[in-house]
């Protein structure tokens, strides 16, 4: 029986990569694993700012605990009649910032729910405040894919995947991990003389069979089975992992080749033989010659079954050796069924990061977009361009700061100066970047930003508390959208080191 995921545990890994998101769709085939995901990813970011998780599944109950009355409005409320968010908002104590937004008790219209056209104004209030929004959903909800669109992230629990939401909206796709197809590995017992029932390894060459009615011969040696076993000298064998392809019972066509164990078992049959044909000498009676038939053959199915043993144990190494080999070159199941995110090497300084910058312009292809930084834009602070994972051109962002109200003098500014048109630009909050260079002494940094600029690398410093600069390329909203900048960042022969940026404009 294949024990549920700790689905607890991947919300909590999602939440800290949510820093620089304001609204999520988290969709599941198992609603109650979407719960879990979303209530652990929101209580983390609830500490420091306003989460709040509306529930379009329809009065699930870990949602509806914490919903006083018994039919409070909801979101169909709120959507279809105006009603307030104040009104259907509610505390989970002990959750921070952490509010809840039931459904309503009205039956759930997805069609109209869904497709409703004050979703776009919800989430860009949710922006604007530097908060969390956290819709969970069904995964087949008719008209999810015009919520994902507006909203701008899909976080998928399962292995079911919502149809028609393109791959570049996901923010996380959170699997089940696949248990690796091994057999456990039990101590090895042979017995020679006691059938066991189990699966039977292949026959050895045939030997010669003992003229005793009597005795056991070859083809009535018992069945092995492979749990409890023991090596015939006593000694177990080093606990072996056998994977899937990999048969310890069937060895390569080769092995009857001579071995050590083989050939002291031959010397034992010819001291055998030897004390077996003096004592026949001495006494050359009826019952003598039985005995020695008798002795003959248990040497001879001594010397098989360590034979049979060696055999086992060699192909068991080998396989082992095989499995390892392969387990150690191959990324894990686990790790290759997760929708790839990249975490920030500095998870520590997400409540200090400068967050907020000025959105500037968005340009059709990189290099109009390294053209306008050198021309229009020049001289603005920290000015860099990322990937727009919904529109596929590049934004340009300027500033760097911790405090939204920062980010918005430097927008204000900008129009008064007429760099930017009235109404034109906004403040995001892009916490993410790539460390190009830690600790550059302040006298270098010019140079070395000339250097990166005239090779089209939008790199910028920020000042640190301790005298020097930081490097950093790009700016991004989540680690998925830093990871569409990955291979243009590889080209220029920069190591991807995912940051939270920190430090003051340079």
């Amino acid at each position: 029986m294949t024990a549920r995921p700790d689905w607890a545990e991947r919300g909590r890994e999602l939440g800290v990569t949510l820093d620089g998101c304001n609204a999520v769709v988290v969709v599941g085939e198992d609603e109650d694993a979407v719960v879990e995901v979303a209530f652990e990813a929101a209580r983390l970011q609830a500490q420091h700012r306003r989460v709040v998780i509306g529930d379009l599944i329809g009065e699930h109950a870990a949602i509806q605990s914490f919903v006083p009355g018994d039919e409070p409005p909801g979101l169909m409320d709120s959507l279809l009649f105006g009603v307030s968010f104040a009104r259907i908002m509610h505390h989970v104590p002990d959750g921070g910032e952490l509010f809840v937004m039931p459904s309503g008790a009205a039956p759930l219209a997805y069609d109209e729910l869904l497709t409703h056209p004050r979703w776009a104004r919800f989430a860009s209030g949710f922006a604007e405040d530097g908060a969390l929004l956290m819709l969970v959903a069904p995964v087949d909800a008719e008209g999810l894919t015009d919520l994902v669109r507006v909203i701008g992230g899909v976080v998928v629990v399962g292995d079911v995947v919502p149809p028609d939401v393109a791959v570049s909206q996901a923010i996380a796709w959170l699997r089940p991990p696949r248990e690796a197809a091994v057999a456990e590995t039990m101590p090895v017992e042979w017995t020679v003389d006691e059938p066991q029932e189990g699966v039977l390894i292949e026959d050895p060459p045939p030997s010669v069979a003992p003229e005793a009615p009597d005795v056991p011969t070859a083809s009535t040696l018992p069945a092995v089975t492979l749990p409890a076993m023991e090596l015939a000298t006593g000694a177990r064998p080093t606990p072996l992992v056998v994977q899937r392809g990999h048969s310890p019972l069937r060895a390569p066509p080769r092995r009857w080749k001579s071995r050590p164990v083989t050939a002291l078992a031959v010397v034992a049959t010819l001291i055998a033989a030897a004390v077996a044909f003096f004592w026949l000498a001495v006494d050359p009676s009826a019952e003598r010659l039985q005995a020695v038939r008798t002795l003959a053959a248990s040497e001879s199915l001594r010397a098989l079954a360590q034979q049979r043993d060696s055999v086992l144990h060699d192909a068991l190494r080998r396989d082992s050796a095989a499995a390892v080999e392969e387990k150690t070159s191959t990324p894990s199941a686990s790790r290759a069924d997760t929708f790839p995110v990249l975490a920030p090497s500095n998870a520590g300084d997400s409540l200090r990061s400068a967050s907020f910058s000025v959105q500037l312009q968005q340009t059709n292809t990189r290099s109009l977009a390294i053209l306008s930084l050198r021309d229009r834009y020049d001289g603005l602070p920290a000015t860099s361009y990322a990937p727009d994972s919904r529109t596929g051109n590049f934004m340009l962002v300027a500033g760097a700061y911790p405090a939204r109200a920062s980010a918005e003098t430097l927008l204000v500014q900008l129009r008064a100066r007429r760099i930017l048109a009235p109404g034109a630009g906004s403040v995001s909050s892009l916490p993410y970047a790539f460390l190009v260079e830690p600790d550059v002494p302040l006298a270098d940094v010019r140079p070395r930003l000339a250097r990166f600029a005239a090779r089209g690398q939008p790199v910028y410093a920020l000042r640190q508390e301790r005298g020097t600069a930081h490097l950093y390329f790009g700016a991004y909203a989540s680690p998925q959208q830093a990871a569409l900048a990955v291979p243009a960042l590889k080209e220029t022969g920069v190591q991807p080191v995912l940051v939270y940026r920190i430090g003051r404009v340079f």
